[in-house]
């Protein structure tokens, strides 16, 4: 059964009524991924958390461009091991809505995977060798419609933030992608990074809309400060 106009004018509505919301939990709901989106990519949670005892913690994720594929790598350490969420979201197709799930098109395709100490070991490494740990790239910009993989984490009490742009030439210094998705159940295929025109990043073009507080639409930048994104909460 299809939604009706009403419901779905409603479910839009709820969408845009909050914006530039931090992030506490619960990114499996598809409001709270709409309005807390920023802050969850600047893992602005796990730098809240991270001190001296807290727990090694990562959030890898892959913008392939924001309307068409999203993708969540989560680690959680436990002593020697540690647990993988990982999470992919497709392009929205709206013929999934019915009054049965009126949130189905922005659903997440999940999976849980253990990691083991040799994959846990791997993973840092190659976390180190892709340059996560020398600091963050300041004043680079995240734009919705590139290619871009961004992490953020926590170990030994420090948080550490990078991101890599394929427009930028930068994904050949991301090493962990392969092992990420080597260790990916959801048989989702990654949406492969292909050159941007420049009218993607004009506000201007058919279909943009710049929302810089707001994540509804597909058009939106961010940039990387000194402690991770700059102006996310």
């Amino acid at each position: 059964m299809g939604i009706r106009r009403p419901a779905l004018s409603a479910l839009l509505a709820a969408l845009a009524l909050l914006g530039g919301c931090a992030y506490r939990g619960d990114i499996d709901n598809p409001l709270t991924q709409r309005v807390t989106w920023f802050s969850y990519l600047g893992g602005s949670d796990i730098a809240e958390a991270c001190g001296r005892g807290a727990s090694e913690r990562y959030r890898i994720i892959y913008n392939g461009r924001y309307e068409e594929q999203l993708r969540s790598y989560e680690v959680t350490v436990h002593g020697d091991s540690a647990d993988l969420v990982v999470r992919v979201r497709n392009q929205v197709n709206l013929t999934e809505l019915s009054t049965a799930d009126l949130l189905a098109p922005w659903r997440w395709h999940q999976a849980l995977v253990a990691l083991s100490p040799a994959d846990l070991a791997r993973l840092r490494q190659l976390l180190g060798d892709s340059g996560f740990f020398d600091g963050p790239p300041v004043r680079l910009v995240l734009h919705s419609k590139d290619f871009y993989w961004a992490a953020s984490g926590c170990r030994d009490g420090r948080f550490y933030y990078d991101a890599w742009v394929h427009a930028q030439d930068q994904f050949r210094r991301v090493h962990f992608a392969v092992f990420l998705l080597a260790h990916d159940p959801t048989a989702i295929a990654l949406n492969p990074p292909r050159p941007v025109s420049p009218v993607d990043y004009s506000p201007s073009a058919p279909g943009n809309r710049q929302e810089r507080q707001l994540p509804i639409h597909d058009h939106f930048d961010l940039e990387i400060g000194s402690h991770g994104l700059a102006g996310v909460p």
